[in-house]
C-alpha cells in the first residue's frame, strides 16, 4: 500500500534586526540544500503571516514522512550542526516560538499535489477535537467541510493532515488566490452550517493563521 504524502510545517520568530538576514538564509541554504540533496522533498514554500502567529512558516511536501529518516536528509541535519555556515550560527540560535509539526495527509481521495503557482496566500486552521468528539469531528471535516470550502471560487486546494511528531494534532491547508476571498460572500456563507456551529462547540482548540508567500516570489 502506497504511503500517503507527508507534510513538515514550521513556524517561527525572528529579531527583526536579523530578518534580512534570516530571509536571505533560509532561501538560499535551509530550504535549498533540502530541496536540492534530500529526494522525497516535492516543494518547499515560505510564508509570511497576515493573520496569526508566529510571523514566518515554512511547508514542504514530502513523497511521505519516511523522507525525515533517509540518509540524505540526516545528513544534512548533521552538516548543519557539525560544521555550519556563519549565516546558520547567526541566525538559527535566535529562532523564537519555533513550532514543527511533521504529519500524514488524511484528505480523503488526495490527488497528486502541486504547489499551484497562483496560490498567493495560505490559509492554516488547526482545530483540535476533544477525544470523545473525534470521529464526529471527522466526518464533519471529510464529507461537509472541506468540499465546501473546496467549491469556493478563489479557494484552489483544501487539503487535511494528521501529526506523526509534534503538534497540533490536524492541521488543513488551502492554496487560495487572494486575501480578498475571506471577506467575500461566498466564503462567509459556505464555511457555516448547523453542523459546523455544533463542531465549534466540541473543540479543545482552535487557531486560524493566514499567510502570504514570500517563497517561491509571487510572479
Amino acid at each position: 500500500m502506497t504511503k500517503p504524502r507527508g507534510l513538515l510545517f514550521a513556524r517561527m520568530d525572528i529579531p527583526a534586526e536579523l530578518e534580512g538576514e534570516f530571509n536571505d538564509w533560509y532561501n538560499r541554504e535551509h530550504l535549498a540544500w533540502r530541496l536540492e540533496r534530500a529526494p522525497g522533498f516535492l516543494s518547499g514554500r515560505r510564508f509570511r503571516a497576515l493573520e496569526g502567529t508566529p510571523k514566518y512558516a515554512a511547508a514542504y511536501d514530502l513523497e511521505s514522512v519516511d523522507v525525515l529518516q533517509s540518509p540524505a536528509y540526516l545528513s544534512i541535519r548533521q552538516e548543519e550542526r557539525a560544521n555550519p555556515t556563519p549565516e546558520f550560527q547567526r541566525v538559527y540560535p535566535r529562532f523564537q516560538n519555533l513550532k514543527r509539526g511533521v504529519y500524514e495527509e488524511i484528505t480523503p481521495d488526495p490527488t497528486d499535489y502541486r504547489p499551484p503557482a497562483e496560490g498567493r496566500i495560505l490559509l492554516v486552521a488547526m482545530l483540535v477535537p476533544r477525544p470523545e468528539h473525534e470521529d464526529e469531528f471527522n466526518a464533519w471535516y471529510n464529507t461537509e467541510h472541506l468540499p465546501a470550502l473546496r467549491s469556493v471560487s478563489g479557494i484552489l486546494t483544501a487539503r487535511r493532515f494528521r501529526a506523526v511528531e509534534g503538534e497540533p494534532k490536524y492541521v488543513a491547508l488551502y492554496d487560495v488566490t487572494s486575501y480578498d476571498v475571506f471577506g467575500g460572500q461566498e466564503y462567509l456563507t459556505k464555511r457555516e452550517s448547523p453542523w459546523a456551529t455544533r463542531i465549534r462547540s466540541l473543540l479543545a482548540s482552535r487557531e486560524r493563521c493566514v499567510y502570504e508567500r514570500i517563497f517561491p516570489p509571487v510572479g
